[in-house]
């Protein structure tokens, strides 16, 4: 669900403030994956006017998440996550040995070793 409101606290150390709006009446929580700035960049400042998208969720002790925030009059950036995928970072480590052509003896032949 879409709504118009104002930031009414950003904490950008902990990276997550509060959106009012007469929709989300007690505060909508907002994390800074959510924000669709243009620019890119992803702070909010308090009684910043924005847009945002919302959905019924207990978080943090309000009845309201925001799904996408971004300034208001301006259009929200795209979520450089692809369908299906998520916003949250993600990692991942790919290791190819090195097969020789010739693998030589099984390590168990070296001459002292007892099988």
């Amino acid at each position: 669900m879409a709504a118009a409101g104002r930031v009414s606290a950003w904490h950008p150390e902990d990276g997550w403030g509060v959106l009012e709006s007469d929709q989300t009446p007690g505060g909508c929580w907002a994390h800074v994956s959510a924000v669709r700035t243009p620019s890119g960049f992803t702070e909010l400042r308090p009684a910043q006017e924005v847009e945002f998208d919302w959905e019924p969720a207990m978080q943090d002790g309000y009845r309201f998440r925001a799904v996408s925030v971004w300034p208001r009059g301006r259009p929200p950036r795209d979520s450089p996550a692809a369908e299906g995928e998520t916003s949250a970072y993600g990692s991942a480590l790919v290791i190819d040995w090195d097969q020789p052509d010739n693998p030589g003896p099984d390590r168990r032949d070296e001459p002292g070793e007892s099988r």
